[in-house]
């Protein structure tokens, strides 16, 4: 009874070390990891990536009630906004009133699309809800690598000539003076 006690308590020891140990060696790597997604809610404006347009173009849409969507491919020579969004998401739906009043200032020159991976049944509460062209583009494996939405959402991207202009993670204040600047720079180049 004795050596099955010890051996327990030994067993106990190695595994609390492993933990402490486990969280000592990955506590910097976790902060960094939550350093680089607070940096990146900012937005960045960099060189801009070149995307495979074809890709992107490909996406096949479904509109919330179902029906096949024109193609992203038909607004290929507008300034595209790409939001990535959930139904769950609350930060998702707290964005789309700054979103409707954007696109309601910036006009037919630049072409919104609020994409969500969920079937047309689920974002089409949503999308009765807000004046927002919504999207289905289905399962996420379709979906290029550089346009996947995770770790955060809201995911937005504003696109010209195949190419992203800026990335932005988690909600913004899209309806205030520096995001309508921003879209008519974009469009003016």
């Amino acid at each position: 009874m004795k050596a099955k006690l010890l051996f327990l308590l030994i067993g106990l020891l190695i595994g609390a070390a492993g933990a402490s140990s486990y969280f000592i060696l990955n506590a910097k790597k976790l902060y960094d990891s939550y350093l680089r997604r607070q940096e990146a809610l900012k937005g960045t404006i960099s060189e801009p990536i070149r995307l495979n347009v074809e890709d992107l173009y490909g996406l096949k849409l479904y509109d919330p009630a179902g029906k096949p969507a024109p193609s992203i491919r038909e607004s290929k020579d507008k300034v595209i906004f790409l939001s990535f969004w959930a139904s769950w998401c609350m930060p998702c739906q707290a964005e789309f009133p700054e979103i409707e009043k954007l696109r309601s200032q910036m006009g037919d020159g630049i072409a919104f699309y609020m994409l969500s991976d969920e079937t047309p049944d689920l974002i089409r509460p949503t999308a009765k809800k807000y004046k927002l062209p919504f999207f289905s583009y289905g399962d996420e494996k379709f979906l290029p690598n550089y346009l996947r939405t995770y770790p955060v959402l809201p995911r937005s991207f504003i696109l010209k000539r195949g190419r992203i202009e800026f990335e932005r993670w988690g909600n913004a204040p899209w309806s205030g003076d520096s995001a309508v600047q921003l879209l008519r720079e974009i469009e003016a180049e």
